[in-house]
């Protein structure tokens, strides 16, 4: 081999060699200088140290601190920092030839994130008629965020709207461009996977959400550990309240939701789910009738659907294995009254606003009324019908009187003995009244009516009203004796206090009336 050509085989790697540090420390520098001076005046970037390797086509930045600035007022409305931010595989062939960046993965390592919403305003001098004129395309084939924590604060600034202490979030096939700056969401992905623990939302002055962890992935999300709690204990709430609210104590082992999609239709947010399961629920519900009626007006289930601001379609939803208590406070000295559900199991069908043929939502529950009464519930109404129409059909089985006295005691200083063996009951109404009809077989039925201290009997009125009422010896062959239904809605009340009227209705009707069927 000649001498020249020894040099040129020997020069040609180290020209390379030096092409390539050159190479790397131009591309350096200029990514330096714009990160450093020519990122617009609303955005601030700090970092401890730039990494470049052009060959490897990556890109690190350390101990980044990025703050966003709302841009005509510059006040910060988002504010991050983050031990690392990782570029690799860019790839240089589309970038130079197509306007095209494409990234193999960019990560996010430990970012620290802050978020004021009441400190973002919107530019003025952005006019949302104009076209978005970028003529590039981003693409990154994996986008992960790794060991994240989130806090939001409200429009005040003092207190945390939403927390999450720790998450990992990855998408796939991220693409922007003109035509997806134009969507609500101004990016397209795949593949979301979301995993977060202990997550906090604020829900006002008087409630707090916690999720001790958070699964979205393969369509599917799961809660785990779910709570929602009043922020006052029952007296504290009492003293802080101008008008009556429940105190609540929800408590949710597990939600698991299949086949779920969300995103946006034009300007319009969507969430559909093929089916829901809530197991184990645990609700506990406290109310100080010493506190201030609320008389705002109500909604009733049918116009709360028909009015969300999102389109829902939830085709099944179950619950399994729950409870309730239900408890009032009607004197300072008199112990609350409580109703309880248990074993309560319910199949929901076509919780939706978006069927505008209609067809109607179903509510099926069965439960042990006051843990002992078998209680059958059947449950309709159509979303589309603005008069909110619905039907109920119901039966009680088996319900010892007795067992709901201290309920009755507190609240309506009365008590009851007997035993109710049947109860059917058929009503239908609107969103103004209802009727309907009932039937009860039962044995021994009568009512103690209590003094005003509920130390003991009020002789007279407890006579007067046993005159009126059947003991259940006047029935049909059958067994059973019969009554109608009529009752008008209070619009301050729920549609539960509404349900309750009904079969209140009902049984006075029955044990009061000639027991005949009309």
């Amino acid at each position: 081999m000649s001498k020249r050509k020894l040099i040129g085989i020997t020069l040609i790697p180290i020209l390379l060699l030096v092409g390539l540090l050159v190479v790397q420390l131009t591309v350096k520098s200029k990514l330096s200088n714009v990160l450093g001076n020519q990122l617009p005046g609303h955005i601030h970037l700090k970092y401890d140290e730039l990494s470049v390797n052009v060959l490897m086509g990556s890109v690190s930045l350390n101990k980044v601190k990025l703050e966003l600035y709302s841009p005509d007022t510059l006040l910060m409305h988002t504010s991050m920092e983050l031990e690392s931010l990782n570029v690799s595989g860019i790839g240089y062939f589309n970038l130079f030839f197509k306007k095209e960046v494409a990234i193999r993965h960019l990560e996010l390592f430990k970012p620290d994130i802050s978020h004021f919403p009441s400190q973002f305003i919107p530019s003025k001098r952005t006019d949302e008629t104009e076209e978005v004129t970028w003529d590039h395309k981003l693409t990154i084939d994996s986008f992960t965020i790794r060991e994240g924590q989130y806090v939001q604060m409200n429009d005040n600034l003092e207190i945390r709207k939403l927390e999450v202490a720790s998450f990992d979030l990855s998408l796939n096939h991220v693409v922007i461009s003109a035509e997806t700056l134009t969507n609500k969401i101004p990016f397209g992905y795949e593949d979301m996977e979301l995993r977060s623990s202990t997550v906090f939302v604020d829900l006002g002055p008087y409630e707090t959400l916690n999720i001790a962890t958070l699964d979205l992935g393969e369509n599917e999300l799961l809660l785990k550990e779910v709570s929602l709690k009043s922020k006052y204990n029952k007296k504290e709430l009492s003293r802080v309240l101008t008008k009556e609210r429940d105190h609540v104590d929800l408590k949710i082992p597990e939600i698991l939701f299949s086949d779920l999609k969300f995103g946006f239709n034009s300007a319009q947010f969507f969430l559909q789910i093929s089916q829901g399961a809530v197991s184990g629920p645990n609700l506990k519900i406290y109310r100080d009738k010493l506190v201030n009626d609320d008389l705002d007006h109500k909604k009733l289930y049918s116009r709360m659907l028909r009015e969300l601001p999102f389109n829902l379609d939830l085709a099944s939803l179950q619950i399994k294995d729950g409870y309730i208590s239900y408890a009032e406070q009607v004197a300072e000295d008199v112990k609350p009254g409580e109703i309880v559900f248990t074993d309560l199991n319910a199949d929901i069908k076509e919780i939706t606003n978006t069927n505008e043929k209609g067809g109607g939502t179903s509510i099926v529950i069965s439960t042990l009324f006051m843990d002992s009464a078998p209680l059958h519930l059947d449950w309709s109404f159509d979303v589309q019908k603005e008069n909110d129409a619905f039907l109920v059909t119901g039966k009680l089985q088996d319900f010892n009187s007795e067992s709901i006295n201290p309920f009755l005691k507190s609240n309506l200083r009365a008590e009851a003995n007997g035993m109710v063996n049947e109860l059917f009951f058929t009503f239908s109404g609107d969103a103004v009244s209802s009727s309907g009809e009932i039937k009860m077989k039962y044995q021994d039925f009568g009512f103690v009516v209590l003094q005003k201290n509920r130390r003991g009997v009020n002789k007279l009125l407890t006579a007067f009203g046993n005159i009126f009422t059947s003991d259940g010896s006047r029935a049909d062959p059958q067994g059973y004796r019969y009554g109608t239904i009529y009752a008008e809605r209070d619009t301050s009340k729920s549609f539960f206090n509404y349900l309750w009227l009904n079969i209140k209705e009902g049984v006075l009707s029955t044990l009061t009336g000639n027991g005949k069927k009309e």
